[in-house]
């Protein structure tokens, strides 16, 4: 990762209730505007990708972690957050917290069939029972 790229994201993740923008990115970093687009456009980074990207890892860590589902993470709403974190990770954000707290999840029979079968164990209905820990 480059320089720049780091700094804001390591920031962003450390506080991703901030109110992240242009501006004030720039004014944290003590550079302007045009000179933070500059840097980031040399890096190959989208401040809003990186903003977006570092605010869902911590909501990940965070819920893999076993805290609050309630946390926004900077997102305007939980439904903005849940529907990115979906999007980002193929599970919800209560799922997550489920898979943390048991080591275990429910797959669909579809689903089911992209695992190996060793890692899935058919039961009762149309679920199967997928362990983390296999």
């Amino acid at each position: 990762m480059r320089p720049l790229t780091l700094s804001i994201a390591m920031a962003v993740f450390s506080e991703p209730d901030a109110p992240w923008s242009r501006s004030y990115v720039a004014a944290t970093l003590g550079l302007s505007k045009d000179s933070l687009s500059a840097r980031l456009l040399i890096e190959g980074s989208a401040l809003t990708y990186i903003i977006r990207e570092q605010r869902l890892m911590r909501t990940l860590f965070d819920v893999a972690r076993g805290k609050s589902l309630h946390a926004r993470n900077g997102f305007a709403s939980l439904e903005r957050r849940n529907t990115a974190f979906f999007d980002c990770f193929g599970v919800c954000v209560e799922e997550l917290a489920m898979i943390s707290q048991t080591g275990q999840f429910e797959l669909s029979d579809d689903l089911c069939q992209a695992i190996p079968v060793t890692r899935c164990h058919l039961e009762a209905g149309n679920a199967s029972r997928y362990s983390t820990s296999a």
